[in-house]
């Protein structure tokens, strides 16, 4: 069969009409039947040291190099400072102090600022790495499943094990809420 003929098999049963060759329809929306059992869930990940945290898709966010951020005095350490965002103060957090972890030479040089959410509620977080984007089958969910790190725990709203390596869902407006 053709290629013109796979892709009318296509629009067929996307028709809710029968295909002319069932054995080979391609599914419109690229997913296989097998796979609508399966929900996928989109997350964007980055690490703080080794921790793998992950933020649902949905969050309004973006990346930006080399902002300047200005020191505010009288804060908590883990409030870096102020960066102007598009005219918008925004503050941003460090979230080695905010979880007491160990800073290598190599997170100190490579900050990228990591701005959450939008208008009254943006907000940046200093990351070391840039943001992937991650997918899961929601069925693979784990519960139960925490750090070494009782600040971060504190923040964590589900986990995924991914080819050994934890994610754990990170609720960032919890964080910006308890400042120390």
């Amino acid at each position: 069969m053709s290629t013109i003929d796979s892709i009318k098999n296509a629009l067929f049963s996307s028709l809710g009409n029968k295909p002319k060759n069932e054995d080979l329809v391609i599914p419109v929306d690229g997913y296989s039947e097998e796979d609508e059992d399966r929900a996928k869930k989109r997350f964007y990940g980055f690490k703080v040291n080794d921790i793998g945290l992950l933020l649902d898709a949905d969050i309004r966010s973006e990346v930006i190099n080399h902002s300047a951020i200005t020191p505010i005095p009288l804060m908590p350490k883990c409030i870096k400072g102020l960066c102007n965002v598009r005219g918008n103060l925004v503050p941003v957090y460090d979230l080695y102090e905010k979880f007491g972890l160990s800073k290598t030479e190599s997170t100190i040089d490579n900050k990228k600022i990591l701005v959450l959410d939008e208008n009254q509620d943006m907000a940046g977080i200093e990351i070391d790495e840039m943001i992937t984007t991650l997918e899961f089958d929601e069925q693979d969910m784990q519960n139960g499943i925490k750090t070494d790190n009782e600040i971060i725990n504190q923040l964590i709203t589900y986990s995924y094990k991914e080819n050994g390596n934890n994610w754990f869902g990170f609720d960032h407006k919890q964080m910006f809420h308890i400042v120390e």
